[in-house]
């Protein structure tokens, strides 16, 4: 598929947790080195609205999540929140240490800082926020970072509140834990350049790996997040909200551009059909009694249940619906996806899918159902089981959905799930940002950028270099620069109480291996390793005990690792020791070297044996 031909179009908006205080209190979380919370946590209620902005209008995405009327709690901890998170208290002065590493950032890129950073709020009613809205800041402009494929342009770069953490949702109430609400993050978005998913995904890395390279940014599963934007010629900007997985950025991208492809070839087809859908258009009808001996499980529930099966014909729709968008995506799941946004309602059922193989409807009540809507040969119908309201709801969004195949494409929102995405809300508008009125404008003084200037880390490549001359071969390299354990590989190396070699050996290789077969890695301190490698360089322990002695640090932290040494029989064997234990073997020289690797290959160094054996 060549993407230039379609006119596509994709930029990045990438979202990374600082590991600071958080941005308008002095309260700290990293919610990847927390449990759940405390038992004396306090739970407290809101129900949110949609209200007119600055410029008068409501913002279409806060007024569809209004639509749901949702009900929103949250759990408050006060070891990681205060009455900042719970907007009962103004927020404080913005975090320094933030705004400064923002800054720092930003100088890699290249980008221009602004005079002045104006606190904004951005309309939030989705529940993530207490307040109703999320602050965010412009910090900088007009950056680049170069790729393989040209410059890729960063135009903005704001820092801004991360949202709390949905812990669960119940009916028409989500829970969520404040702990995380307020932590600074940094908004980096590009220019669409972007030329295709791979590349996308290596801007993805780059971008990621200065972040990393401060060293002051929070790590592990959702700390740091993609936002893809996506169009075609004659389709619309899709924004895709939450890749967490580099990896999966070429698949996503790939499946976007092929849905939108589908639903322009929908669009045509509909032409063709001389369909033309309008609200006078929509008509449910109540099918429940057409049903009261079915086979069907999923109806027969419902009824017990006393609720209702609702009915909504589509005139000339037959076929559309199992038309395929991408290789995992066919319009009757598209329109599915959107249902369920915009309902309770689990799903729906339509026509174009095997209703007797997959629902166990029979032929009877098929077409019994065709005869009661008045259907023609080339008409679909759509069935939505359960409470009535629910059901009105479900069917009025899904024949909306099906109004919109009438322009081809809608700009919305969408939420990455694995390689695929799935309908969240329409596209935010302007109307949706207002000042903050409580804080003050903050001046970016000389004094700030000398700073900021001052705290720029070292780039990828220097790094790098840095690590090839310290003794690491280039695949070590390379993949250390990627690690987060480079601060503490620094450290080690640097405080010249640990070799490169070794302490990259055991920080990329050794602990994740332990780590993966169940050992308490966390027990393992730099002191631990500082020893071994003293131990190591003296040639008191041979390179092949180090994993052991690793696994029985972990099991017992606390007893001193020359003990551990010697409980354990994992000293280093001298090349004396080495020719009088050969002396007891018969056999060649080969033979002897096979039994004394078998029998001491933790406490045999390979050269020493070796060297001793040719001596011999």
């Amino acid at each position: 598929m060549d993407y230039s031909d379609l006119g596509f179009k994709c930029g990045l908006e990438i979202h990374q947790r600082l590991n600071t205080g958080k941005l308008f209190c002095d309260c700290y979380c990293d919610p990847n080195k927390m449990e759940d919370l405390p038992q004396k946590a306090v739970s407290f209620h809101r129900k949110l609205r949609a209200v007119i902005g600055e410029l008068g209008k409501i913002d279409p995405a806060a007024a569809f999540e209004a639509t749901k009327a949702k009900k929103f709690a949250y759990l408050f901890d006060d070891a990681s929140s205060c009455y900042v998170e719970l907007d009962e208290e103004p927020p404080h002065k913005m975090n320094q240490e933030a705004l400064l590493l923002s800054l720092v950032v930003s100088q890699s890129f290249g980008s221009i800082p602004v005079d002045d950073v104006f606190v904004m709020r951005k309309t939030v009613i989705d529940g993530s926020a207490v307040s109703g809205f999320q602050r965010t800041a412009l910090v900088a402009l007009n950056g680049k970072i170069a790729t393989s494929k040209g410059d890729v342009l960063i135009p903005t770069i704001a820092l801004e509140e991360e949202s709390s953490g949905i812990i669960e949702k119940k009916g028409e109430e989500t829970l969520y834990r404040l702990d995380r609400l307020g932590i600074p993050l940094i908004e980096i978005a590009t220019d669409p350049s972007i030329r295709d998913g791979a590349h996308a995904m290596e801007v993805a890395e780059k971008i990621g790996m200065i972040l990393r390279s401060t060293g002051k940014v929070q790590r592990g599963l959702g700390s740091i997040r993609q936002d893809l934007n996506i169009s075609i010629t004659n389709g619309a900007r899709i924004e895709i909200k939450g890749v967490q997985d580099l990896k999966l950025i070429p698949a996503l991208v790939d499946n976007e551009v092929n849905r939108q492809i589908g639903l322009l070839k929908i669009r045509e087809e509909i032409r063709s059909r001389h369909i033309l859908l309008g609200e006078e258009h929509f008509s449910i009808k109540d099918v429940s009694n057409l049903f009261s001996n079915t086979g069907c499980k999923l109806i027969k529930d419902a009824l017990l249940r006393k609720e209702k099966v609702f009915a909504l014909k589509m005139q000339s729709f037959s076929g559309l619906f199992k038309t395929p968008l991408n290789p995992s995506l066919t319009l009757g799941a598209e329109i599915a996806g959107y249902v369920r946004a915009h309902s309770s309602a689990k799903g729906i059922i339509h026509s174009d899918e095997n209703l007797e193989e997959k629902y166990s409807l029979g032929i009877s009540e098929i077409n019994t159902l065709e005869t009661s809507l008045n259907l023609s040969q080339n008409d679909l119908f759509i069935l939505c089981v359960g409470n009535e309201e629910i059901c009105k709801k479900a069917l009025q969004a899904a024949f909306n959905r099906c109004a919109q195949l009438q322009i081809g494409v809608p700009e919305e929102t969408r939420r990455a799930e694995g390689e695929m995405s799935i309908f969240m809300r329409p596209l935010p508008g302007s109307a949706r940002m207002y000042p903050e009125t409580d804080l003050v404008p903050i001046p970016i003084t000389p004094q700030l950028l000398a700073e900021a200037t001052k705290a720029k880390p070292e780039s990828m490549d220097e790094k790098k270099a840095k690590y090839l001359k310290w003794g690491l071969n280039e695949q070590l390299s390379d993949k250390m620069v990627r690690s987060q354990e480079w601060g503490r590989f620094e450290k080690l190396v640097v405080s010249g109480k640990m070799l490169a070699p070794l302490a990259a050996i055991t920080l990329l290789e050794t602990l994740i291996s332990l780590k993966r077969d169940g050992f308490e890695i966390a027990n393992i301190s730099d002191e631990h390793l500082i020893s071994l490698s003293s131990l190591f360089a003296n040639g008191k322990i041979t390179k092949s005990a180090v994993p052991e002695i690793l696994k029985l640090i972990c099991k017992t932290p606390s007893i001193p690792i020359p003990d551990l040494i010697a409980n354990n029989s994992l000293s280093r064997i001298t090349k004396d020791q080495i020719r009088q234990l050969a002396a007891t073997i018969d056999g060649t020289p080969e033979k002897k070297f096979a039994d004394l690797m078998r029998k001491y290959r933790l406490q045999v160094d390979v050269v020493d044996l070796k060297d001793a054996l040719e001596k011999n």
